[in-house]
This record gives structure tokens, sequence and C-alpha cells, in this order.
């Protein structure tokens, strides 16, 4: 009787574990889809990867690759610029604070907001897809709050996709 109350004490406590570290897991390195080619090259529809939570909005600057919620639907965009800065689009180049940003990989053909400069304040960032003329992102939307950021991604694990070998990123 002994042996046996033990041995479902033992079970309960391995359950316990292996639970938490699940959970503990998914919420350390969130699994995250690449839906849609906004992000291409850097990465690809269908790529697997994967991403951490920032601690706190101090962590995240321009450059950084995010995950966030818009409208109900998760995106994944590049950050061009962060709290204090100032956006703005012409003759389809990207500048920040009145400098070429180091984020300008192609002519721009919509500017959206951007035609006139936008300021980002405190808790905010400006986030475009790395292909700029496919992306729907902060020039149609605006900018960004920490809040809607769901993770950083940190790496690309394998493309999804049957019909390709993987990407290049």
């Amino acid at each position: 009787m002994r042996s046996k109350k033990r041995k479902i004490i033992c079970d309960i406590t391995v359950f316990i574990l292996a639970l938490s570290v699940l959970v503990s897991i998914r919420y350390a390195f969130n699994p995250v889809v690449v839906s849609g080619d906004s992000m291409y090259p850097t990465f690809c529809n269908a790529d697997l990867c994967t991403g951490t939570r920032p601690a706190s909005a101090d962590a995240l600057s321009a450059g950084d690759v995010v995950v966030f919620k818009e409208d109900g639907a998760l995106m994944i965009k590049r950050i061009v610029a962060a709290p204090g800065d100032d956006v703005l689009i012409e003759s389809g180049m990207l500048y920040v604070n009145e400098k070429l940003s180091a984020y300008q990989y192609e002519k721009i053909e919509e500017p959206g907001i951007a035609k006139e400069t936008v300021h980002i304040s405190d808790d905010e960032y400006f986030c475009m897809g790395d292909n700029r003329n496919t992306s729907y992102d902060s020039r149609s939307y605006g900018p960004v709050t920490y809040s809607q950021i769901i993770c950083v991604v940190n790496n690309r694990l394998i493309n999804l996709s049957p019909s390709k070998k993987g990407a290049n990123i």
C-alpha cells in the first residue's frame, strides 16, 4: 500500500515538473511561423523562428525584428525607429532623425503616413517589413506600442514549406 502511494506521489511530481518545464519553455522561447513575404529576404514564408519577450521597453532598439499584434493579427517586422526618433520617407528613402537609415534596403514606393515627419513617442516603435514594397506596416497603421510586442525574434530554425529545402537568411 505504501509503495503504491509513493509511486502516485512520484508520478504526480514528475507530471508537475514536466508541465512546469513545458510552460517555461513556451513563454521563454516563443515559437513563430512567418506568414507572407514582407520580411523577405531576412525571413521567408513558412520559416519557423523563436523569440523571447523583451525584459523592458528599454531592451528594444532599431534593428530588432519583433512580433506584435495589430488589429488581432500577428505581425513580424523590423524596428526602424525607437522612442524619440523622427521618421520621414522622402523620394523613396527612409530617414530617421534626418539621416539616411541603416535599414534602407530599396526605394520605397509608398511612404504612407511617413510622407510627413512622424515623431515616435515614448513607448512606441516604427516597424517596417524588410521587403518594403510588399509590407503592410507602420506606414499604414502607425507606430507600435511596447504593450503590443510579443517577442523579439532570435533565431530561424527551419522552413516548414514542403516546396523549400530551407531559406537563406
